[in-house]
């Protein structure tokens, strides 16, 4: 990991100001406790939560932490780590006062502090023990593990005790004074403003052996405790000069190196790989590169290799592996692995000598993995390279093996496994004494399996210091390293039993400062009964009236989750089909199929073309219905009028009406297969129905004008929306799903853009330089990395996260899920189980592990963490997050069912047990908690599904906000579900909405995964990731950010629709090509009868001629000519008239005559 030498309290990713710094030492001998007293100043507008990181010497345990809250320092418990952090963070949430120090890893802790008030100051107390290390010129060396790099009040006071030589003081600092005080000595440093590089105080060497005996009383009873420090030189008879042909480097390249200068690590190589013949050069990162061998090598050659090394990525130790057959391994590493576990699960046969140059290291770990296999660790940090060759080269490596002692004297005697030694240091053991007197005898070798020299020691508790602190807690953190070698849940157990007894931290042990005695009932802590012994008192009087309701509390949360349940399941068992029905003829309208042409008209026989021609009637061809360019349900009745009796034999058949035609979905109808069936009687319903639906959709597109997203996309899609010449099958969906990524417009990445693909890298390393701290711009080059399928370089890039900073449950989820994405599952799994390490107290993190623990197919422990988070009674920011778990079970036990794998359930509520598919789903959740990041999905309906209107008219459902819950309370996700996809293009936005967070966190980082056929099997998903920054301070539904299009091109209900209007068109197609044929036979038909009945007219006009009397025949000339000479006649204007007198039947039917008429045919009979 980077370097945290620079004390410095953040806000988030932001610093505040280190007002002072007083720091008060006392050393005895070897054994140092130092105070440090801080002093911060906040000058932002608001009350902020301040994060401390720091680092401590090797073997430094932190032994006190106190708080100013109210003028006066409130000393810390010993608390779980695991409940601290989640006490301190609820208490940060309500509001309340509290603070934290806690162990994150090898030499890193870190301090939480809350509240630190606007433009106002808060001071903490943190108190730590220390066995001196010996300094390159051989003296026993005080160094400060950390540098102030901005100026401030800075106060230094150390009292060395029992030296007569005077200590030497190496450091920036001027005018340190250093005065002679009894037997003993004092050095003092002040100043109202300074910058602190570095301080070390270089006291004198004894090389003889010391021995502290010392009493803690715990009350009812107190325990006699030793410590023995003897420095151990290797008998001359023992060294054996050491030489090796062929070695192994394994070179850490990951991020965190690429700050530190690595000349010395060049330096210490270029004399160790003197003689050497074959080296094979391993360079490890988050990956391990592939081996390069160098034989009859130059050493300038791999030190030039090494040079041109690219410090980039996380780091996994875990998976380092030694193939070849080597003499000795050269680990150079700080000894973090960010992505796995501190030590390789494969233990090579050869020694590994691990070498460490950075301030904050691993020393622990690394010394007792390299100590397993007959190496050893070096800090080269503390100890020169000369020394460090010497010692390497002896051929001999001084082990401690053992101790021999008598058990009714002295117990529990720690290290009491072989341990590596540093020539340079003394080897200190600690125990407890029983007796009076005792003796010991300590024995060392440098062959692990065999004694080859012992040093006794005499023990009297009449030598006893009386009451000490700081010897039984040399003796407990003894212990506490032997603890962490052990494997099993056990360990876990009495290491925090070991802190709290002894008051130190531990790795699950943490220092928590509550303020009041209601916080300590409230959250189940036993205040410390020695710094807090009235609070003590009065917490175990209040203790008594609590009752646990663990039980009744689970009961009573399965039964109000399955009423959410209940709800969701009432929800999808509801059916839009007229809603899809009505969008999709939106689209594309429907054509009216006419009833069938029926029977032809008559032909007629010469009897009826007779009689006919006797009534004058000529038979016409009737035009036959139009097609209607839609479906209309504006009427029952038929829209052509009824033929007249005496036009029945020749006209066709009225068209039928519109709905007759093209039956329309039923509402919610009970199966499938009858989804068509409409009766003729539910016409009137569904004209209403029709009415009610068009009237709604006018209103949704007119809200969806007001809310579109801000790219400008405009709500209601008219687009096509399915393709009318392929072929599908009810039941059958084709989906079709485009993931629109999200790509930033930043600077930095335009540029790695700009250049050619082979130089991207190298641009990429080059804009780092400027970016180094910044999570955003990893996440930003990796995702462009990943779009141009270089997965390699962008899984390189997202691990840097994890390098910024120690056990950081926000970065570590950050990459978690995106290497998740990339089906890293091996690494993703390590890290979300360590996110549950680091965040139990949130159901996202249960919820996260068991979806990884799914994609590997360890589906029972998946099945676990599922019920877990079901049963857990979770604070109310987190409900309903059992909604999406449930679904995500019965998904999960869906899967296992696949894979042919059995699942217990019998611990799970079966009411919870149901499968439920859908053809769209779409998770959000982010990084952090206290924010509200609201889910908007524009739907191809035109309508909009977001908290506020939650079920759209198609179905869709998007997580409410629910009545109880504050306005950051979403659960750290959201979820859009549909279960019948209509469709078209759905936009998928995001709103950072709010944050609740006390500190000043900038963007969040979202990942949104896709489903189609949610729970089907052809089930599919797609994973995506962006960062989202809060629009302004008080947002509007209208700030929302796009994450992403959805195209889906259709699913099983629409298949179904399309597949009936295919129907409906296939059969409009043929009654076409039907009334088509009908039509040429009845103009045929029609045409012969008119030809008939104009043959029989003929024949009656032939024969009345032949039958008229001479006189009316004289008659007819003469009118004939005073029509042509004189004057028309008056009904002469009306042909159709003159025509119908001459037929005496016709003229019976025709109007009465006028005046006008009436005289004309007087005149014309008169003549």
């Amino acid at each position: 990991m980077a370097s945290l030498g620079v004390i410095q309290l953040m806000c988030g990713e932001h610093p505040l100001d280190l007002n002072s710094i007083k720091i008060t030492t006392t050393i005895n001998g070897r054994i140092s406790q130092t105070t440090m007293d801080i002093l911060f100043f906040n000058p932002q507008y608001k009350s902020l939560e301040g994060e401390l990181d720091f680092p401590l010497p090797e073997n430094a345990v932190v032994v006190g932490y106190s708080y100013e809250f109210e003028g006066r320092l409130l000393p810390a418990s010993i608390v779980e780590k695991e409940k601290a952090r989640v006490t301190f963070e609820k208490e940060v949430r309500s509001g309340g006062a509290t603070s934290l120090v806690e162990h994150v890893k090898g030499n890193s802790f870190k301090a939480r502090i809350y509240p630190i008030p606007s433009h106002g100051t808060k001071q903490v107390q943190l108190t730590y023990t220390h066995d001196l290390p010996s300094s390159e010129e051989g003296h026993i060396q005080y160094r400060l593990p950390f540098a102030l790099a901005a100026d401030a009040s800075l106060e230094i006071d150390i009292d060395v005790l029992k030296s007569d030589d005077k200590p030497r003081v190496t450091s920036n600092l001027s005018s340190v004074q250093v005065e002679q005080v009894g037997d003993g000595w004092h050095i003092r440093f002040a100043s109202t403003s300074t910058k602190l590089e570095n301080f070390a105080l270089d006291l004198p060497y004894s090389d003889s052996d010391e021995i502290l005996i010392g009493k803690k009383d715990f009350g009812h009873y107190d325990e006699m405790y030793f410590s023995i420090a003897s420095l151990v030189k290797i008998p001359e008879s023992t060294v054996v000069p050491s030489s090796c042909d062929s070695v192994a480097i394994a070179w850490d390249a990951s991020f965190s190196f690429s700050k530190i200068d690595r000349s010395t690590e060049l330096k210490l190589l270029e004399i160790l790989l003197k003689n050497v013949k074959n080296v094979d050069l391993i360079i490890f990162r988050n990956v391990q590169d592939p081996v390069k061998n160098f034989q009859n090598f130059q050493i300038a050659e791999i030190l030039e290799y090494l040079k041109k090394v690219d410090y980039d990525g996380g780091t996994d130790l875990e998976n380092l592996t030694f193939s070849g057959n080597y003499q000795k391994i050269f680990l150079f590493t700080d000894g973090f692995s960010t992505l796995s576990a501190d030590i390789p699960k494969k233990v090579p046969s050869a020694p590994v000598y691990a070498f460490i140059n950075s301030d904050v290291n691993n020393f622990k770990s690394l010394n007792q993995f390299s100590t397993s296999t007959g190496g050893s660790t070096f800090n080269l940090k503390i100890k020169k390279i000369e020394k460090v060759v010497e010692e390497m080269s002896s051929g001999g490596k001084l082990n401690f093996l053992s101790a021999t002692f008598n058990p009714a004297e002295i117990s529990e005697v720690y290290p009491n496994i072989p341990t590596a030694m540093d020539p340079d240091e003394p080897i200190r053991i600690a125990g407890k004494l029983v007796g009076e007197e005792a003796e010991i005898s300590l024995n060392f070798g440098t062959d692990l399996a065999n004694i080859q020299f012992s040093k006794n020691f005499k023990l009297k508790k009449s030598d006893s210091v009386g009451i000490s602190d700081i010897i039984p807690r040399i003796w407990a953190s003894k212990k506490l390293d032997h603890l962490t070698t052990e494997a099993g849940d056990e360990k876990d157990k009495l290491m925090l039993k070991l802190g709290r007894k002894y008051g130190i931290v531990t790795p699950n042990a943490s220092l928590l400062v509550l303020t009041t005695l209601d916080q300590y009932i409230q959250h189940k802590i036993k205040p410390s009964k020695d710094a807090l012994p009235q609070l003590y008192d009065e917490w175990s009087q209040r203790k008594v009236k609590l009752q646990d309701e663990n039980n009744l509390k689970k009961k009573n949360k399965l039964d109000k989750v399955y009423q959410w349940w209940s709800s969701r399941k009432q929800w999808w068992s509801v059916q839009y089909d007229s809603k899809f029905e009505d969008l999709y003829l939106r689209n594309n309208p429907l054509p009216t199929i006419r009833a069938p042409p029926g029977s032809h008209t008559k032909i007629l026989t010469e009897e009826e073309a007779t009689a006919a021609a006797e009534k004058s009637f000529v038979p016409q061809l009737r035009e036959s219905p139009q097609q209607p360019v839609s479906r209309s349900r504006k009427s029952d009745s038929p829209s052509a009028p009824l033929a007249s009796a005496s036009n029945s034999m020749c006209a066709p058949p009225p068209p039928p009406s519109a709905y007759e035609s093209a039956p329309m979905l039923k509402s919610a109808a009970p199966m499938m297969d009858d989804m068509f069936a409409a009766p003729m009687s539910a016409a009137p319903q569904k004209e209403m129905k029709s009415k009610v639906m068009k009237k709604k959709m006018a209103k949704e597109e007119s809200f969806e004008e007001e809310e579109r997203c801000d790219d400008g996309d405009q709500a209601g899609n008219k687009d096509s929306i399915l393709d009318e010449n392929s072929e599908k099958t009810p039941g059958s969906a084709s989906i079709g799903v485009q993931v629109q990524n999200w790509s930033p417009d930043v600077p930095y990445l335009n540029r790695i853009k700009a250049v050619p693909v082979d130089q991207q890298y190298a641009k990429y390393l080059e804009e780092r330089s400027a970016f180094s701290d910044s999570p955003a711009f990893y996440l930003d080059c990796c995702c462009y990395f990943f779009a141009e399928k270089q997965k390699e370089i962008g899984l390189r890039i997202v691990t840097n996260i994890v390098e910024l900073k120690i056990e950081d449950a926000r970065l570590m989820r950050i990459v978690a899920n995106q290497i998740y994405q990339e089906d890293m599952l091996d690494q993703a799994l390590y890290l979300f189980k360590l996110i549950l390490k680091l965040k139990n107290e949130e159901p996202q993190s249960h919820r996260e592990l068991a979806l990884v623990l799914a994609a590997k197919f360890e589906f029972q422990l998946a099945v676990n963490s599922f019920n877990h988070v079901l049963e857990t009674e979770w604070p109310i920011r987190f409900q309903h997050i059992e909604d999406e778990v449930i679904w995500e079970l019965n998904r999960t036990l869906w899967l296992a069912e696949k894979a042919g794998k059995s699942v217990d359930i019998s611990k799970i509520d079966s009411r919870f047990l149901e499968r439920l598919p859908c053809d769209v789903k779409v998770v959000i959740t982010w990084d952090v908690d206290d924010l509200c990041i609201d889910l908007h999905i524009h739907e191809p309906s035109g309508d909009k599904c977001y908290y506020g209107r939650h079920v759209t008219s198609i179905g869709g459902w998007s997580t409410p906000d629910y009545s109880g819950c504050t306005a950051y309370s979403t659960a750290m996700l959201r979820e859009y579900m549909v279960r019948d996809g209509f469709p078209g293009t759905y936009h998928i936005c995001g709103n950072y909405y709010s944050s609740s967070r006390q500190d000043l966190t900038g963007g969040t980082t979202i990942w949104f995964t896709i489903y189609t056929n949610y729970m089907k099997e052809n089930e599919q998903k797609q994973m995506s990731v962006l960062r989202l920054t809060q629009a302004s301070v008080i947002p509007t539904y209208q700030s929302e950010s796009q994450l992403a299009v959805m195209n889906y091109e259709s699913g099983e209900l629409i298949a179904k629709i399309e597949e009936k209007s295919k129907r409906i068109r296939r059969e409009f197609e043929e009654r076409e090509a039907e009334w088509k044929r009908w039509e040429a036979e009845e103009k045929e038909i029609v045409a012969g009868n008119q030809e008939m009945v104009k043959e029989a007219r003929k024949k009656i006009e032939n024969r009345k001629k032949a039958e008229k009397p001479e006189t009316q025949v004289k008659i007819e000339k003469t009118s004939k000519v005073e029509n042509s000479d004189e004057t028309k006649p008056e009904n002469s204007e009306n042909p159709k008239i003159a025509e119908n007198s001459e037929n005496p039947k016709v003229a019976e039917n025709s109007e009465p005559e006028s005046p006008k008429k009436k005289g004309f045919f007087k005149k014309l009979f008169s003549k």
